[in-house]
């Protein structure tokens, strides 16, 4: 069994409502689970929920070698999709073109412009974790694109006026896992499809390290290494 969304989970005894619970699959490693689960449900949610991923869609992606980039980078382009991939190290936009991205941006290049030239007229879905690149993400759309923002690593998001989304019939979706997570029904559904995904291929599990739940400094400083590219587990020995 397994759990996602109960608060102050980083203890080596947690309590957790029956409701809460999943089964897993029996033949994934526990440590490939933690490393999986959280930001697996994550990205399926925003290509299935936020906004419906189809073929021959053209998506962008921020932060597109973070754990839930990657993911997402992954289910897109098995959905048929063409994805942008942003990302802040040449190590990590190779990464992105590994895990599917057609084309990798720099943060410190004039990304708007190239993606507008490269596709066209823009994307139909922008995914945006970073918060203060929401106007940005905005002005990568074509008429009538959607951009889904679901975080900000970087910091706050701008105030948008409505008005600005107008002309372009543009739009903006919020995005939040626990919305989604709202039975254990559902939940179980979701961790279904999750693992078929990985069983099929369609998905891949990180880079993982692991450290033991007496040793979270030393997991924190890893985690605040920007060019670590992987999933910090910590486990009970």
């Amino acid at each position: 069994m397994g759990f996602v969304d109960v608060p102050r989970a980083h203890a080596a005894l947690v309590l957790a409502r029956p409701d809460q619970l999943v089964t897993l699959p029996d033949d994934i490693a526990d440590q490939s689970v933690a490393a999986l689960l959280l930001q697996g449900l994550t990205a399926q949610y925003l290509v299935e929920d936020s906004v419906t991923v189809r073929s021959g869609n053209t998506v962008l992606i921020q932060a597109a070698a973070g754990g839930v980039g990657r993911l997402v980078t992954q289910m897109a382009t098995a959905l048929g999709a063409q994805v942008h991939a942003l990302a802040s190290t040449p190590a990590k936009r190779e990464q992105a073109r590994e895990n599917g991205a057609v084309a990798a941006y720099d943060y410190q290049e004039d990304w708007v412009a190239r993606v507008q030239q490269a596709t066209g007229k823009g994307v139909d879905i922008a995914y945006d974790s970073i918060g203060t690149t929401l106007m940005q993400s905005i002005a990568a759309l074509r008429p009538g694109g959607r951009t889904v923002i679901f975080g900000k690593a970087g910091g706050t998001p701008p105030f948008i006026d409505p008005l600005e989304l107008m002309e372009g019939s543009k739009g903006i979706i919020g995005g939040d896992l626990w919305t989604y997570l709202n039975d254990r029904e559902g939940r179980q559904g979701r961790v279904d499809r999750l693992f078929a995904a990985l069983h099929a291929g369609r998905i891949t599990l990180p880079h993982i390290r692991t450290f033991p739940l007496n040793a979270g400094q030393d997991a924190h400083r890893l985690l605040e290494d920007r060019n670590f590219a992987g999933k910090i587990v910590l486990k009970i020995v």
